[in-house]
């Protein structure tokens, strides 16, 4: 059997495509090892979970815990502080530079070394060199997955030479790149257009769906998840926009970890108590939450190159939970609702009056909110699903060992 070795710098329930992979790698046959480090302590219990529901995967957390091993952690904490700062002066080095695009990345490299995998699968660029030095130690291949366009998520100079450099050096060595929308995979191929980059979407196994339902209850009910909220992610607009719509009932509900204070600003905000907060939940418990709502809010603000491109995890669970999509006006979600329409509309991101206007489009014609559900639900259903994304990356997965 071939061992598959994935590599994150996060954790496993916050990496829904590491996470995906796994289990489908596991089912599949294949002998399956996840490294990962810590990130945040909301993710511990769900991780817990998964590790016991899924034994027969090999997981491997290093660099430390802030409870559980505290000394280690701190130390690569202040280790990769220094790493940073030597890295910003050193810009051209790929040394320094991948030392300081994660914390645990020493750990990383020499617990992937250690494992005798087939192929090293690296999950976000802290995982890329990790992955690269660990396949060349063991004479075999590692593959890089582009969940997001990493070098367009930050605008900071020294940031962006870091991870131009880490992509340049390891990225043209990749024996699979998969990127998690059509224009991810259009920008990474500007820079490798000698790369053949296959499209993985951020969908999700339909059996979490739950069965499509109309919704008797006059109250329109709005949703919003992230595994963090804060500021600059569109919700101010959404909530100036609702400010403005005294006359019907609605509840909006947002989902994930905030802090108390700007739990207070949102409340703020508000002119009347429409928000609702509810604490992090395992993946599939999201699914049912979301089935219960009637409009989910994909309200990505293009601050960033990558913020216009990527299509994230938010728009597909809330497809294959019935909702009506509302997006904001990014290049991939404008793409994207053009090539499905019907499941949703979008606005302006940064104009709540015309976010007033297409909810107002929804509020008052519930026959058409329940269309857009329905064609939502059953593209969800039909088409936008991992059982069928899952047969294209498994074929990508078997095809390294038929040539």
């Amino acid at each position: 059997m071939k061992k598959v070795v994935l590599i994150t710098p996060g954790q496993p329930s916050s990496n829904p495509r590491l996470l995906k992979e796994a289990l489908t790698l596991d089912k599949a046959g294949y002998v399956v090892t996840v490294i990962y480090c810590f990130w945040v302590a909301w993710a511990d219990p769900h991780d817990q979970e998964l590790i016991n529901q899924n034994p027969s995967i090999r997981w491997i957390r290093v660099g430390g815990h802030p409870t559980e091993k505290k000394l280690w952690y701190w130390y690569t904490r202040l280790r990769h502080k220094l790493f940073r700062i030597i890295a910003g002066k050193l810009t051209t080095s790929v040394y320094w530079q991948q030392r300081a695009v994660v914390r645990c990345y020493n750990e990383l490299k020499r617990t992937a070394a250690r494992i005798k995998g087939d192929l090293y699968i690296a999950h976000n660029t802290g995982a890329l060199a990790p992955a690269a030095l660990a396949a060349q130690k063991n004479n075999t291949a590692y593959a890089f997955d582009g969940e997001d366009f990493h070098r367009g998520e930050v605008s900071d100079k020294a940031d962006v030479a870091i991870v131009t450099t880490i992509e340049d050096k390891y990225l043209p060595g990749v024996r699979y790149f998969t990127a998690a929308s059509p224009l991810i995979a259009a920008a990474y191929n500007k820079n490798y257009p000698q790369k053949d980059i296959t499209v993985i979407r951020n969908v999700f196994s339909k059996r979490f769906a739950a069965p499509f339902t109309n919704h008797s209850d006059n109250t329109v009910q709005l949703f919003w998840f992230s595994q963090t909220v804060g500021p600059a992610r569109g919700l101010e607009v959404v909530i100036a926009a609702l400010n403005q719509l005294k006359d019907y009932q609605y509840k909006l509900h947002v989902l994930g970890y905030c802090t108390d204070a700007y739990r207070a600003t949102l409340e703020a905000l508000a002119h009347q108590p429409f928000l609702a907060f509810i604490e992090p939940v395992p993946l599939k418990a999201i699914f049912e939450i979301a089935a219960g709502f009637d409009i989910g809010l994909a309200t990505e603000m293009p601050y960033t190159e990558n913020r216009k491109i990527c299509l994230t995890n938010k728009l597909f669970i809330y497809m294959q939970s019935g909702n009506c999509v509302v997006a904001s006006d990014t290049d991939a979600q404008q793409q994207f609702l053009q090539q499905y329409p019907g499941s949703g509309l979008l606005y302006k991101h940064n104009d709540p009056d015309d976010l007033a206007i297409q909810f107002r489009k929804l509020f008052d014609n519930k026959a058409f909110l329940q269309d857009c559900r329905q064609k939502s639900w059953n593209l969800g259903h039909n088409e936008l699903n991992w059982e069928k994304e899952s047969e294209i990356w498994l074929s990508l997965i078997r095809s390294l060992w038929s040539k």
